[in-house]
C-alpha cells in the first residue's frame, strides 16, 4: 500500500487567523502526511508580550492553523528558532500538546540528528531536516541545543548510517539553505543534493528563499529545491513593516505518493498568497510537465560546470552575495561562509538601529 505525502512552505502565525474559506487546500483531504516548516519559535508569552521582538516567531495562534491543515509534524531546522531566545523546548511541548510531533532541532545534536518516522502498511518514511549556519541556523552540538546541522559530511554521514541497516525506508531530506529571494538554487547545494540521492535519499525538499523554486527529477527521485511561503502574513518587526515582494506571492505545495522506496506519483500544487485579504487560492496543480514547473527549472538536466556558468548569468540576488560553486571546497566556502555571516551581522545591527529593513 502506499503512503501519500504533503510538504508545505514556512508557516508564522502571530496573531488570530481565521482558516474558514482562506485557503484552497482540497489536496488535503487525500493525503496520510501533512509536514510543514513551522518558522520561527512559538513564544512562551503572549503575541502582546512579544510584540517588541525584533525577530520572527509564532504566537499560540498557530495551533489552529496547523489543526486545520492536518499537520501531523513540522520541521524546526531554520534560523528564526532562536529569535525569542527561549530554549526549544517551549516549542516542542507545546506542539506536543496538541499531537504535533516536531524534528530537525532539539536539546543537543543527536536529538536534533533524529528523523520523524511515519509508518502506514508496511511503507516506512523517514524524514530529518537540517538548516545552513550561514543564514542563521544555530547548529546543535553534543552539549548544546540547536537545529540539526547542514553541512554536506554529516548529511552524507547521515543518509549513510541510515542505508547500512535499511534499505527499505523512504527517506526525505528537507534543507532550510540559499539566499532569501533567490529563484535558483546554489550550484554548490544542487550539487550536494544530486550526490545525496546517488547515496540513497529518496527526495529532498528545500525552504528559506521565501520564493518558489524549481524542482528536478535525478534517477527518479524528487528534489524540490524551495517550496516558497505558505503562511507567512505581514507584521511589524519594530519599527519595520515585514511585507514580502510580489515574487514571494507564488507558493508550492507539493504531494509525494510513494509504496516503499518506489515513487508512484508527484504533484506540485501552484497557489497564490493575497497579502491584503490574507487568501490562499489554488492556481494550478501539475506533473513534471507543467509549465510553471518548466518556466522555473530552465536548467533541469544540466551538468554542474555547465549550471555553474548558467546560475552566474541568471542569478537573482547578485548584491554582495557570493556563489557557492562546489561543496567540496572546504577551503573556498569557509572564506564565503566567513563574508557572508559578517554581511549578515552587519546588516542586523542596522536593523536594531532603525536604519534597515529586515525580512527575515
Amino acid at each position: 500500500m502506499s503512503a501519500r505525502s504533503v510538504f508545505l512552505g514556512d508557516i508564522c502565525v502571530h496573531q488570530p487567523f481565521s482558516t474558514a474559506g482562506s485557503m484552497e487546500v482540497d489536496f488535503l483531504n487525500s493525503a496520510d502526511l501533512v509536514l510543514a516548516n513551522l518558522e520561527g519559535a512559538i513564544g512562551a508569552a503572549s503575541a502582546e508580550g512579544n510584540a517588541k521582538a525584533m525577530g520572527v516567531w509564532n504566537s499560540v495562534d498557530v495551533m489552529p492553523v496547523l489543526k486545520a491543515l492536518h499537520v501531523q509534524a513540522v520541521w524546526l531546522a531554520n534560523n528564526h528558532l532562536y529569535d525569542l531566545s527561549q530554549p526549544v523546548y517551549h516549542t516542542t511541548q507545546a506542539l506536543a500538546a496538541q499531537g504535533i510531533e516536531s524534528f530537525g532541532a532539539g536539546a543537543n545534536l543527536e536529538v536534533a540528528g533524529r528523523p520523524f518516522t511515519f509508518t502506514q502498511a508496511g511503507t516506512t518514511i523517514k524524514a530529518f531536516a537540517f538548516g545552513w549556519d550561514v543564514i542563521g541556523c544555530r547548529f546543535a552540538r553534543t552539549d548544546r541545543e540547536g537545529v540539526n546541522p547542514l553541512v554536506p559530511e554529516h548529511l552524507l554521514q547521515t543518509i549513510r548510517a541510515v542505508r547500512k541497516n535499511d534499505q527499505r525506508s523512504f527517506v526525505v531530506f528537507i534543507m532550510h539553505w540559499n539566499y532569501e529571494l533567490e529563484l535558483y538554487p546554489q550550484p554548490a547545494q544542487r550539487q550536494l543534493a544530486h550526490d545525496l540521492i546517488a547515496e540513497g535519499v529518496d527526495a529532498i525538499v528545500g525552504l528559506h528563499p521565501h520564493v518558489a523554486q524549481g524542482a528536478e527529477l535525478v534517477d527518479g527521485k524528487p528534489i524540490i529545491y524551495s517550496l516558497g511561503n505558505w503562511l507567512f502574513p505581514p507584521r511589524q518587526l519594530g519599527q519595520f513593516h515585514l511585507r514580502f515582494p510580489a515574487i514571494a506571492h507564488r507558493e508550492l505545495a507539493v504531494t509525494v505518493q510513494n509504496s516503499g522506496r518506489n515513487i508512484e506519483d508527484v504533484r506540485f500544487h501552484w497557489h497564490r498568497y493575497d497579502p491584503e485579504s490574507n487568501q490562499i487560492s489554488l492556481e494550478a496543480t501539475e506533473d513534471w510537465l507543467g509549465p510553471i514547473l518548466k518556466s522555473l527549472t530552465p536548467f533541469a538536466g544540466m551538468p554542474h560546470a555547465e549550471y555553474i556558468r548558467w546560475f552566474r548569468q541568471h542569478r537573482s540576488r547578485r548584491k554582495g552575495l557570493p556563489i557557492y560553486a562546489n561543496y567540496r571546497d572546504n577551503l573556498g566556502n569557509a572564506f564565503k561562509d566567513r563574508f557572508v555571516k559578517a554581511r549578515h551581522s552587519a546588516i542586523n545591527a542596522l536593523v536594531a538601529l532603525n536604519l534597515k529593513r529586515g525580512l527575515g
